[in-house]
């Protein structure tokens, strides 16, 4: 119902003030005082416009999926309802004002043209009001069905998050058990080390996994997940990799979606550091501007950029997906390499809210 709260009344009688502005020019022009011009223009509209508020909760209370030909029936009955109360309100308005002003309560004579007109006046009213409130209850129907899709696209965006998210955890963690496995028979004391790391790596993967609703994290967590792991490849591969970082303080704070550095640290030392007998450097770059937070990874590897709709790897793609549904788009996800230059992978992240 469009009267619902106070605004609604207020607007609900300000539409009334062009039509009852009508009235007492018309009733100027026939050279009536001005007092009782508004007078009769107050007894006029006043019955219209309370009538109107009940025809309003008459038809909020209507059930509108029946047949054209029981709304058409149902519609004739309350028009010719409320404009028959109209003319009897109207009439007796009349009489109460000059009763008011001259001392005489008498009720008008109208010729037919006068009843013809004040009656096809009643109806146009009744379709302007029953018109009204279709087209409202059609707009507020309409938001409800956006709200719904809306919340329906969230959940549906939350639920693939966590199932992107849950699928990393278990890739990132076989990668590590499978580094740690192949230091014990060689080096216990650097397996003790590097199980340390992975207990970190884990306690880490694990608050995130336990905070399902939030998919967001720091940089400097993300950075120090990444160290880790890096900390846990080095004992494998020992002075083969080399890094680098280039990290701007004001960066530490700027969130991005969790679990986003580390497989861009991996992937590049899976495809382009592990495969090389002199190994090779890994450079990590982060800086702000404007509202936006740059990342970098890059290596001095010659592996090709890969095809995402192609690869069958998690990492990159998973990346790739999560960054479009976080960010609804707007987020940067570039590669470029393939060459004895390097492989770079680079994100432009919006540092608004995230999903």
């Amino acid at each position: 119902m469009p009267l619902r709260n106070v605004r609604g009344w207020l607007l609900y009688a300000c539409a009334w003030i062009p039509y009852a502005a009508s009235y007492y020019v018309i009733f100027r022009v026939q050279r009536h005082p001005n007092l009782l011009a508004v007078s009769e223009t107050i007894a006029n509209i006043l019955p219209a416009a309370l009538l109107g508020a009940l025809v309003f909760i008459v038809l909020s209370r209507i059930h509108r999926s029946g047949r054209f030909l029981q709304l058409a029936s149902l519609h004739i009955t309350l028009c010719a309802i409320y404009t028959s109360l109209w003319l009897a309100l109207n009439l007796l308005g009349l009489a109460a004002v000059g009763g008011v002003t001259d001392g005489h309560w008498r009720i008008p004579s109208w010729g037919i043209y006068a009843v013809q007109w004040q009656a096809f006046s009643g109806v146009m009213i009744y379709v302007t009001l029953a018109g009204v409130f279709y087209m409202i209850s059609a707009q507020r129907k309409a938001q409800y069905e956006q709200q719904r899709r809306l919340e329906a696209e969230t959940l549906r965006i939350h639920a693939e998050l966590g199932a992107l998210r849950s699928q990393l955890n278990p890739h990132f963690l076989f990668n590590a058990l499978h580094s740690v496995t192949s230091l014990v028979k060689l080096d216990p004391s650097r397996a003790e080390e590097a199980l340390l790391n992975l207990s970190i790596m884990l306690r880490y993967a694990l608050s995130v996994d336990s905070q399902a609703t939030r998919d967001e994290a720091t940089l400097a967590e993300e950075l120090n997940f990444t160290e880790a792991y890096l900390a846990l490849e080095s004992l494998r591969l020992g002075s083969r990799l080399a890094v680098t970082k280039d990290i701007s303080p004001s960066c530490f704070d700027c969130t991005l979606p969790a679990l986003t550095l580390q497989p861009l640290v991996e992937n590049a030392i899976k495809h382009s550091i592990a495969p090389r007998i002199e190994g090779g450097n890994i450079s990590i770059c982060a800086s702000e501007s404007e509202g936006v937070l740059y990342v970098s990874v890059t290596d001095n590897g010659d592996a090709k950029p890969p095809d995402l709709s192609l690869t069958k790897g998690i990492g990159l793609r998973n990346i790739s997906r999560r960054l479009n549904l976080c960010y609804e788009g707007r987020a940067q996800f570039d590669i470029e390499g393939g060459t004895p230059a390097g492989f770079t992978v680079s994100l432009a992240l919006p540092q608004d809210d995230l999903r």
